[in-house]
């Protein structure tokens, strides 16, 4: 990845993604960029205020080089900023899609009902419309070096592999055990999950050492966040299907838990699909 994209809103959640994002930054030698969406408030007659966009503007980058500061010791590549007015959701994904190779980063407080109607709400819908994978920092995450990495599979034969090309450069980058999790309800066969599910994905995932497991619970999210207490796992990835005009509103339910319940980073690939001309496409953009 050639630019880590973190949307920040300064609070101490966001802060936290951006110093995790450094970390990740100095690990695959990309440069970061800072970024802030900001509105500019209706002036109130009475109240003879008048604010201008550029005011606002200018404060938001005021904000913007204070965390520039506070991050640049830590970091051993370049950090630029940059402020844009619009709604949260759809200026981050705007700007970010501009840049090549990028890997999206925003932070999560706790799952408190506050939180999941302000900045949750710009993560879930950012992990809804991204066509560039998203990387979700709970605001207590710390960051240690990702020997572990679980993929919550449910990777089908219409799935092109470039879907998981950013998580194999994390991986390589710091040389992860990745185990490719598949929660089995209790009237699925492990050996017909095998005998369905081809090695193709750890194929791709070579040289990295990638290993199949098969929990069994009726409880997915549950049974992710069990694994990755269980293995230590410092990066849990999903890839959210849209495979119906529900899903496509509400993402998979089980990723929408995982933004609000996880404990470590959570990593969001979006899908891509294979077709005959040996061309992929992301979800996203064949059903908008």
């Amino acid at each position: 990845m050639k630019t880590i994209f973190v949307a920040t809103d300064f609070s101490a959640a966001s802060h936290n993604a951006a110093k995790y994002a450094v970390e990740m930054a100095n690990a695959l030698q990309a440069r970061i960029l800072l970024f802030n969406a900001y509105q500019v408030p209706l002036s109130i007659p009475e109240s003879y205020v008048l604010v201008t966009p550029s005011e606002v503007k200018t404060a938001a980058e005021a904000y913007l080089l204070d965390e520039v500061v506070s991050l640049r010791k830590k970091s051993m590549y370049p950090i630029e900023i940059l402020a844009a007015e619009g709604n949260a959701t759809d200026a981050i994904l705007h700007q970010a899609e501009k840049y090549t190779d990028c890997l999206l980063v925003v932070g999560m407080k706790g799952d408190g009902k506050k939180t999941r109607n302000v900045f949750g709400s710009t993560a879930s819908g950012l992990a809804r419309k991204s066509n560039l994978p998203l990387l979700i920092v709970p605001e207590n995450a710390v960051f240690r070096t990702i020997k572990k990495i679980a993929l919550a599979s449910d990777i089908n034969f219409e799935t092109d592999l470039s879907t998981i090309d950013a998580l194999k450069e994390v991986g390589m980058s710091f040389n992860s055990k990745i185990y490719i999790v598949r929660v089995l309800k209790n009237n699925l066969n492990i050996v017909d999950e095998l005998a369905y599910r081809s090695n193709r994905i750890i194929g791709k995932l070579k040289p990295l050492e990638a290993e199949y497991k098969f929990p069994r619970s009726a409880d997915v999210t549950k049974a992710l966040q069990d694994f990755s207490e269980d293995y230590n796992i410092d990066l849990m990835t999903v890839i959210p299907q849209h495979h119906n005009l529900l899903e496509r509103v509400f993402i998979k339910s089980e990723t929408r838990q995982l933004i609000f319940h996880a404990y470590i980073p959570l990593l969001i690939l979006p899908e891509k699909i294979k077709h005959s001309n040996n061309q992929s496409t992301s979800l996203q953009q064949q059903q908008s």
